[in-house]
This record gives structure tokens, sequence and C-alpha cells, in this order.
């Protein structure tokens, strides 16, 4: 037999027949619809005496059950305290109904214990708003308009606007979920943070049928802090934590600091997410001079780093993969940031749809470990680095148009297997080194590597002294794709450079630019390229690169969009013991008989000093 007591009591299932023990679980009880009022200093509710607790503006949930809340409150307070060990399941839902609460001296929402989740729902057509005060200490000695120990949801088609006043929006010491609505989170600190997680948009919905989050906005701006952040260290073989997830809806950020930052991994999967952090890319350093795409300042030295374009002599140890750039800032705004260096938390970030839209003043998107763009459409104007991770960037889908950058993609190991790239930057627009690794010229470190697959490339280092287009500490493989790179046409930099070696074996390059110091693919690549250097004469922007073979077919033509002094092509047209030409707005300028996988003509470079 069985035999249910609602009331909380007992619950006696799985009889033995013989006469032994029974199987005792205890269950949530459950209130029906009650109502929460707010009216100045004072907090009403028709909930049962032994659900619900009113003491000096204090409301205290005990049970589950949802509770409307409406009116306008000044200086009470909403506490959910519902014994999770006693009712492990239970889940109380606030449904806002045009309601204003504000509290000066504590979180107007707190959650002290849920079994489950609280769920905070704004109803359609409905304004709904929380407000904290400017400095106030939480009975969990913190600070937060909304603050839980234990799971927090957010969703309904109505407004609700969170104030945070004295430091963050939304805080959860566990998970947070924003499946729908118009959320906007004001805050000093951070918006939202979810020390374990932070999810924006649905999935599955109850029946099993995919997501809608066409109704979700979120808005969120911070004066000090990060727009979405998730800080937990912890890790284990059944969640993860420190985990930021986006699933869909428009989001709008606007961050002093980072604007999505998570200890240990990002990931999303779609969605329409606008960031901006800081001053944007137009921020200039003006401790090191001006700004384009970053410093540009005076050329300088800098023995930790390389060159520092900012300016100045920079004392600190042997030439790094660091290229020196120093924003001058002493906290970091970047735009999507995973990673932890003090708890040794390399990152993980995964894009796989959405669009995302950035404006940073630091890095666009950061992490220290691994970063897998497997689709979406990214843009990005940064005054700083586009895409920057430490260890491995592998680019298998997507779009990705970085306008504006210091550097665009940059990472120990950048694998190109296919996606629409189109990057500008001041300085190198792609460019494999190893962080803290010493810098050898001419030295390969063969953790470094540049591999292109497939895809379709333009990349474009946008000053004329410095910045190598494609560019690798150790070596550089192009094995398909479509690549056309232009470098800087009067520094010791060029369109291509690698430490190691450069190896075509397929794919169409064009590669075009100053001389720099020469370094063009190997003879053991096996592709064929063509070379052509005049270093006395410049082409300007505009100059029609076009190839032809000897019946005067074209094979190839390009328009550059800088000036050029010299030019590498490579497709797989190009066929050992044939004739070729190369000619500049309609003026042949070589001619070519191909025997080896390179074939040069005209000016080389002087091979000397260069970055």
């Amino acid at each position: 037999q069985t035999q249910f007591n609602l009331s909380g009591v007992s619950v006696f299932d799985n009889v033995d027949p013989s006469g032994g023990n029974a199987t005792t679980v205890t269950t949530a009880p459950t209130t029906n619809e009650t109502t929460i009022t707010l009216n100045g200093a004072n907090i009403t509710s028709n909930a049962p005496a032994d659900a619900v607790t009113i003491n000096n503006g204090v409301l205290t949930i005990k049970k589950s059950g949802t509770f409307t809340v409406t009116g306008e409150g000044n200086g009470c307070q909403i506490v959910i305290d519902v014994d999770k060990a006693t009712y492990p399941d239970s889940v109380v839902d606030l449904e806002l109904a045009g309601m204003n609460l504000t509290n000066t001296k504590d979180s107007p929402i707190y959650v002290a214990s849920i079994g489950n989740e609280v769920v905070i729902t704004a109803k359609n057509g409905t304004d709904n708003t929380i407000t904290d005060g400017t400095n106030y200490t939480n009975a969990d000695s913190a600070q937060g308009a909304i603050y839980s120990k234990d799971d927090l949801k957010f969703k309904g088609k109505g407004n609700l606007t969170v104030n945070g006043n004295a430091s963050d929006g939304i805080v959860s010491k566990n998970d947070i979920k924003v499946y729908n609505g118009n959320l906007t989170v004001n805050a000093v600190d951070d918006g939202i943070r979810g020390k374990d997680s932070v999810t924006i948009g649905d999935t599955v919905k109850s029946d099993g049928s995919a997501a809608d989050n066409s109704n979700l906005k979120l808005t969120i701006k911070t004066s000090q802090g990060d727009g979405i952040k998730s800080n937990a260290t912890d890790t284990a073989n059944d969640k993860e934590y420190g985990l930021i997830t986006v699933n869909g809806g428009t989001i709008n950020i606007t961050a002093y600091a980072d604007g999505l930052q998570a200890e240990q991994k990002i990931v999303f999967n779609n969605g329409d997410v606008t960031i901006k952090t800081y001053e944007g890319s137009t921020y200039t350093n003006t401790n090191t001079g001006s700004n384009q795409g970053g410093n540009q300042g005076n050329w300088g030295f800098n023995p930790g780093g390389g060159f520092n374009p900012g300016g100045g002599f920079n004392p600190g140890g042997g030439f790094g993969f660091d290229s020196g750039h120093d924003l001058g800032l002493d906290f970091s705004c970047k735009g999507i940031k995973s990673g932890n260096d003090e708890a040794n938390l390399l990152g993980e970030i995964v894009i796989s749809g959405g669009k995302i839209t950035i404006d940073s003043t630091d890095d666009a998107i950061h992490c220290g470990g691994k970063m897998d763009i497997n689709g979406g459409n990214i843009s990005i104007k940064t005054a700083d680095d586009a895409l920057h991770c430490d260890k491995y960037l592998n680019i298998n889908n997507g779009t990705i148009n970085v306008s504006d950058s210091y550097e665009g993609l940059e990472a120990m190991q950048i694998n190109i297997k296919d996606g629409d790239l189109t990057i500008y930057s001041y300085d190198d627009p792609v460019n494999a080194g190893e962080k803290g690794a010493a810098k050898t010229i001419d030295i390969s470190n063969d953790n470094c590597i540049l591999q292109i697959d497939g895809g379709t490339i333009h990349a474009y280092v946008t000053n004329n002294r410095e910045g190598d287009t494609l560019d690798s500490n150790g070596n550089i493989i192009i094995n398909g794709g479509k690549i056309f790179a232009e470098g800087s046409v009067d520094g010791p930099d060029s369109a291509l450079d690698a430490d190691g070696k450069i190896i075509v074996n397929g794919g169409i390059l064009v590669a075009v630019g100053g001389l720099g110091r020469g370094e063009l693919p190997e003879q053991t690549s096996k592709q064929n390229s063509l070379y052509w250097g005049n270093s006395k004469t410049s082409y300007a922007k505009g100059c029609v690169v076009s190839l032809k073979d000897a019946s005067g077919k074209e094979l190839l033509s390009y328009t550059s969009e800088q000036t050029l002094k010299c030019v590498v092509v490579s497709t797989p047209e190009i066929a050992t013991g044939a004739n070729y030409s190369i000619s500049l707005n309609g003026e042949k300028v070589a001619d070519f008989t191909v025997n080896t996988a390179l074939t040069k003509q005209g000016d080389s470079a002087s091979g000397g000093f260069g970055w």
C-alpha cells in the first residue's frame, strides 16, 4: 500500500509485504498561489502562517509555492529561507506583477536557502524594479540587489530592472539562469555573478521541443566591474564550474571591466551579443603615445617582449613573446575572458554560433588554454588583440571580421581549417608565439605553429613601418584555403615571417608588401610559388596584381588595399616546367620559368635584422 500526506509528514512507499521496514520520503509542502503586497515600509501577504512570516518589514518564505508580488516598497525585504535538508526539491516562484522594491540597508531580495531553485518571473505587460542602497552588508556579509546562496532563474515576458548601487546587481553562490523576459541590470561592480555558472537562454522546453529565446532581452551596464561573471575555481567530474553559457537572446553589455568573465569556460551556442568594455577601441594610452588599434607611440626597445610601440625602455628579461604592447591599465577590460592565472586555470572558450559584436579596450576574446571557433558571426574592434589564446586557437568555421586591432589572432598554435576571416591590425594580424618563451631571430620554436588548411583569409597590417601579416616563431604550414596577406611596406617586416620554415602545400596565396627580411616559401614545399620584388619602387593602394600563363590566360587577379613593393603568389595551377608572368596595373614586371618550388625575380630582401 502507498500512503501520501501532502502536509509534509511522511510518505510510505515500497512497503515490504513481509512486514519489513518501509522507505520514508519527506516531500516539500506547497501553498496555493498567494500574494505579497508592498506598501511603503510595510509588507503583507495572504499566505498561511506556516508558509510566510513577517517581522519588522521582512517577509520570509518558508515553503514552496508561487507568490505574486505587487505594490511599492521602501525599506522592506523578501527573504526565501526554505529548509533544503527537509525539502530538497523545493521551488519558490516570485511572480512580479508591477512592483517596485527598494531597500537601502540590505539586499531587497535575499535567498538564504532553497532546495531546488528560486524563480523570479516578470509577468507579461508589467514593469518591475528592484533597487538597493549604496552602502550596506547583507546576511552573507556581502552586497547585491538580488542575492542568493542557491540557484536562481529569471523568466517571464515582462520587464525587470535591477539596480545594484552598492556592488553587484544579481548574485548567486550557485547557478543563475536567464531564460526570457526583458531584464536590465545596472551595477557598480558586476552585473550578474553566478559563482558556479551563468546560463543565458534555454535550450529545451519542458515538453522536449527546442526553446524559443526570441523574447529574451538582457541589458547590463556596470560602472566599475564585469558584465557577466562566473568565478568558481572548483573542479568536478559531474559538473562544470566557473562556466558561462549563451544559448540565445539579445544581450547588450556595457562594462567598465570585462564583458564576460569565467574562471574556467565560456560557451556560445546562439544569440545576438553586443559588448563594449571601458572606452572601447578608441582608447588612447596617454602615457605612451597615440593609438591606432592600440598604442603606436615611438619605437622602443623592450627586453621582455620585443619592440614596445608604446615607446620607452622597459627592462625585464630576454626577448619574449609578449609584444610589449602596454595599455597602461591596472585592470582587465576584455570583451570575453576565460581563465585564472592565480588558480592555475588556463580557461577555455567555445563559440559555435550566434552573432557577437565587440568593441573593447583590452583583448576582445581571450583565454589561456584552448579557443575553438566552430561557427557564428564575430565582429571586433579593439585597442589590443582580437583573439588571444596562450595555447591553442582552432578556427573550424564561422565569420570573423576584425576592423581594428593591435594584433589579430595570437596563440602558440593557430589552426585554421575553414571560415571567412578579415583582419586589420596595427602589428601582426596572425601571430603564432609562445607566452614567456625567449624570442631569438631565425631560431625556430617548435611549439609555435601556424597551420592553414582551408577557409578564406584577408589580413592587413594597417601601418607602413612594422608588422608581419602571417607571423610564426616556429613554422608556417599552408595546406589549403585562400589567403590574401598585406604587410607593412617600409620597415623590417613583411607579409610572411617565420623563424622556422614556410611550407606551402596547397591553396591560393597572395602576399604583398615590403621586402622585409626575405622570408619566403621553402623549396621543400609541395606547391610551387613565385616571388617578385622591387626595392626602389612602390605601387600605391589599388594596384592590380595579375598572374598569367604562357598563353596569356589570367590565372589570378588581386587588387591591393595598401602600398606594395613585392609579390608572392602560389596556386595549384603553377606547374613545374611551365612559364608564367606577373603584371602590376597591366604592366608586366616579371617572367618566370618554373623549375623549383620557389622561383624568384627582381630584388630580394637584405636579410637584415627584423621582427
